[in-house]
């Protein structure tokens, strides 16, 4: 009677060891799905930062000369805004 007692007190804790690990293996899952979903966030923004720099790029050297005047005012604005917002973030 008492061996029986022990067994079953046995698999109980063999039971809540195993568990217990698969709440570990399971909270380690999730911290590297959160770490990647980080990384991938910080790719992502590096990348819309890089196109932004291309786009202002291209249009700090756009020829508007061949442009009618509306399109050379936005154009025109669109420098003075990169400008502007460049010399605030420097």
């Amino acid at each position: 009677m008492v061996i029986r007692v022990l067994r079953i007190i046995w698999k109980k804790m063999q039971y809540v060891q195993e568990s217990h690990e698969q709440d570990k293996e399971a909270l380690r899952i999730k911290a590297d799905k959160v770490r990647v979903d980080a990384q991938r966030v910080d790719i992502e923004k590096e990348m819309l930062h890089l196109e932004t720099i291309r786009e202002e790029g291209r249009i700090m050297t756009m020829d508007t000369s061949g442009m009618n005047e509306k399109e050379r005012l936005y154009f025109e604005n669109l420098k003075d805004e990169i400008l502007l917002y460049a010399s605030e973030v420097w």
